[in-house]
């Protein structure tokens, strides 16, 4: 029993570290969007994506190592959660595990947050390519050829000669 209480603290303690780590990128995520760097974009994309697939991998284990609990303290057949596996938890199991859970629903609320704004940043920079796109480039009418090829009238770029 001890050595399962064990076992779910130390994958909640990686669970934590690697969520840290995403509210990191986030915060990053947001400085490359304020900044325009897209190279910086795509290398924390990258690194959110191995941070989440491993954080996944985790909570798979995790929830093993819980429906172990359950069978143990015969909880039922259904999925428990931690919080009705955390008062079978010895005492100092049990605080370092509400130590972690706290500390994990934090990060997730800083993810969230800064998910919420790196989201509002990207519609807004979308909103004015597409603004500056269609001012520079208006969409003309699109004729469909006999051959099924599309044109489109060249004469609509508005471009000033003299600048």
């Amino acid at each position: 029993m001890e050595g399962l209480f064990a076992s779910l603290t130390r994958l909640l303690d990686k669970q934590n570290q690697l969520v840290s780590q995403l509210v990191s990128l986030a915060e990053q995520e947001l400085l490359a969007l304020q900044g325009n760097n897209l190279e910086g974009l795509q290398a924390i994309t990258s690194a959110q994506a191995q941070a989440s697939r491993e954080l996944s991998r985790l909570e798979e284990e995790r929830m093993q190592v819980q429906e172990e609990l359950s069978r143990l303290f015969k909880l039922g057949d259904n999925q428990v959660t931690l919080m009705e596996v955390l008062p079978y938890a010895p005492e100092e199991a049990h605080a370092q595990l509400q130590s972690l859970t706290a500390s994990l629903s934090h990060n997730f609320g800083r993810i969230k947050e800064l998910n919420l704004l790196n989201r509002i940043l990207i519609r807004h920079c979308l909103a004015y390519i597409k603004y500056m796109r269609s001012t520079i480039w208006p969409q003309p009418d699109v004729v469909y050829e006999a051959s099924g090829e599309v044109s489109c009238p060249q004469d609509h770029l508005r471009l000033d000669a003299q600048a």
